[in-house]
């Protein structure tokens, strides 16, 4: 393929500028000794529009922009190390974050300072984990008893200290001071009951008169890590361990009570423990109420014989005293399940024909 040659209007002549008339709009010419190009625009101006000196201006420009850049790195350093601190200020007021006898370290920046002045660093406080040991019968059951269900609670502690829509909050929880609880074992004295991760334990042990003693040793994982107000690890997690706790069970006896329509007033054993009302652990100053229906033949209460004799016996509409209507007897009287019998105490009332009209006696001990 040929190709046309095109020839722009030129010139030779150092110095010499094409005249507007010799131009067409937007028509190059080119003075080719000094090496410039020329262009006719719309308002008949004949502009230059690039010349070989241009590469030349371009350098010297690039290198006066290093000087100047160089300058300004020089004086941003000179300025950075004037606004330096220059020794270590001990402060003897309290401002912001900063307290008394705080210290502004040698060579802090202006940006250290101001950081320092407001942004007090906070710190999480701990709750430690524990766990306690409950019994769903309470600490006084007859003794003889062998149902008892003992629960341990667990609480993880906690973390308090929290910022909340960026500021700080001291007793907002963050998280659980350690890992949930992974094993529960427990005990009966030193001797291990059951071991697992059921947090409850069915006792089927008796429960004897007097003190039982059961505890819970409850193992738990490693705890979740603390920040600080500024987001810093603040120590380090709770590591996994254990925390344990006692419970006492007392083995008591209860006082019975109650009455009896039948021909023969309760005197045994099964008569005694038939008796409808109950109270646990009874002792010198117990009080009760006995419901009398109508019809009722007998009246009797009992207690361990170790307790000192009745104090008084008051029939409840007219307040009047009938303790020396009641006769007293000894009966061995078991625990609950057939648990060793003791002596028991038997005050027993017997009118000569039964209760016409419903009555309340109030016995104390």
């Amino acid at each position: 393929m040929a190709y046309s040659k095109i020839i722009h209007t030129k010139s030779e002549v150092a110095g010499a500028i094409p005249d507007g008339s010799s131009l067409s709009y937007g028509e190059i010419a080119i003075n080719y000794s000094d090496g410039h190009m020329y262009i006719r625009k719309s308002d008949d101006v004949v502009q230059k529009i690039a010349s070989v000196d241009d590469s030349a201006k371009i350098t010297i420009i690039e290198g006066g922009i290093n000087v100047l850049e160089a300058k300004l790195i020089e004086t941003s350093l000179l300025l950075s190390e004037e606004m330096l601190t220059s020794e270590i200020i001990t402060s003897d007021v309290e401002l912001g974050g900063i307290n008394q006898l705080d210290t502004v370290p040698v060579a802090s920046s202006l940006q250290d300072f101001i950081k320092q002045l407001l942004l007090r660093t906070e710190y999480p406080t701990f709750v430690s984990p524990y766990v306690d040991i409950t019994s769903d019968a309470g600490i006084n059951v007859e003794s003889g008893t062998n149902n008892i269900v003992l629960t341990a609670g667990f609480d993880q502690g906690d973390i308090l200290g929290k910022k909340v829509a960026g500021i700080w909050q001291a007793n907002v929880s963050y998280g659980f001071n350690s890992g949930a609880a992974n094993t529960y074992e427990f005990f009966n004295d030193s001797t291990s009951l059951a071991s697992g991760t059921s947090d409850n334990y069915n006792v089927t042990l008796t429960i004897d008169d007097g003190v039982n003693t059961f505890s819970v040793d409850t193992q738990y994982a490693e705890g979740t890590q603390a920040i600080d107000s500024n987001g810093a690890d603040f120590g380090d997690p709770l590591p996994a361990g254990n925390v344990g706790d006692t419970v006492i069970i007392y083995g008591r006896r209860n006082a019975f009570y109650g009455t009896s329509v039948a021909a023969s007033s309760p005197n045994d054993n099964a008569g005694i423990r038939a008796l409808g009302g109950t109270k646990i652990n009874p002792g010198n100053n117990t009080t009760f109420a006995i419901s009398i229906p109508a019809g009722a033949a007998h009246v009797v209460f009992a207690y361990p014989s170790t307790i000192r004799d009745v104090t008084s016996v008051i029939e409840g509409v007219l307040n009047s005293p009938v303790t020396g209507a009641f006769t007293q007897s000894t009966v061995s009287v078991e625990g609950a399940n057939a648990y060793t019998a003791v002596d028991y105490k038997v005050y027993t009332f017997t009118p000569t024909l039964p209760f016409a009209d419903a009555a309340t006696y109030t016995v104390t001990i």
